[in-house]
């Protein structure tokens, strides 16, 4: 209830209507609320709940449309925990490092959201890696949402860890699917909205049967 209403509270979707906006400055918050370490040990500086509970977050986080770096950094506290970076690990929990998602195979040119990150995570079919972003060679690509930025690079030689982890990589996976059932949950929720109050020769739109039980 708690990240509910923060998201409703600092993240309105109203946002977006802005194309110069950031919120870059509010990824602190979520440090504060523990959110960046929910899933973490506590010994690990974390808050010891499961990956569950993140879930329910990433899930909310997505209704609101929260960057994907929200799972990239709960999921670089846990392989930089597991590759024992405390330093790194600190900074993550702390806002203080953000880990945005890469997507694509390390021996090719890798596709990443929001390309300001500080690091990038990348979910292999067998591992997780974590490397340290570079401005060299990042490409901006034309997306058919501009809110999205969206990038093409290489990953840069020096790589901080490699973690060898089915769990986080499912982990990885299913945090990315709690993203995108908010977001199409949040889409659905508007649809529907627009559907009872829009109305089209003088009859809301919402009469139609096929609108009805859409």
């Amino acid at each position: 209830h708690g990240t509910a209403a923060f998201l409703a509270a600092n993240y309105p979707l109203a946002r977006f209507r802005s194309p110069h906006a950031t919120h870059r400055e509010k990824w602190q918050d979520f440090a504060r609320m523990g959110v960046l370490g929910i899933s973490l040990p506590q010994n690990a500086g974390g808050m010891g709940l499961s990956w569950v509970d993140a879930v329910l977050v990433c899930r909310e986080a997505g209704r609101y449309l929260v960057s994907p770096a929200l799972v990239g950094c709960i999921l670089a506290a846990h392989v930089a925990t597991r590759a024992g970076l405390s330093k790194l690990c600190e900074a993550l929990l702390a806002g203080e490092r953000r880990a945005g998602i890469a997507m694509g195979h390390a021996s090719s040119e890798i596709r990443v959201i929001d390309g300001d990150d500080d690091l990038f995570l990348l979910v292999e079919a067998q591992r997780v890696r974590l490397v340290e972003a570079t401005d060299n060679g990042l490409r901006a690509l034309a997306c058919i949402d501009e809110t999205v930025r969206f990038s093409a690079t290489h990953l840069p030689d020096a790589e901080l860890s490699c973690v060898a982890d089915r769990e986080l990589v499912l982990a990885a996976q299913l945090l990315a699917a709690a993203l995108l059932c908010g977001l199409l949950e949040t889409t659905r929720d508007m649809a529907a909205d627009y559907a009872r109050t829009r109305a089209q020769f003088g009859r809301p739109r919402g009469s139609d049967r096929q609108l009805r039980h859409g």
